[in-house]
């Protein structure tokens, strides 16, 4: 499990959006059947045969996100795994 912090400097402090993991949305939602379910992932992952979840298989995984600003600002990004 990856765990995201942000920290922003600035005026204004927004919440980051569209959180992405190697461009893929949404890597933190559960699925059965096509449709979204209030499930841990932690928990879906022990029952792979019935729930569906992206599959981050990188080493080095990418992140990015999206910020509604109109000036420029600066984030501290801190990563934790279990």
């Amino acid at each position: 499990m990856i765990m995201l912090a942000f920290q922003g400097y600035g005026q204004q402090k927004l919440a980051p959006g569209r959180l992405r993991t190697d461009l893929l949305l949404h890597t933190d939602q559960v699925r059965k059947s096509g449709l979204a379910v209030d499930l841990p992932l932690e928990t879906a992952i022990q029952q792979r045969d019935v729930y569906q979840f992206a599959h981050i298989s990188s080493s080095q995984p990418q992140f990015s996100w999206e910020l509604e600003m109109k000036q420029p600002s600066a984030y501290r990004i801190l990563l934790a795994s279990s």
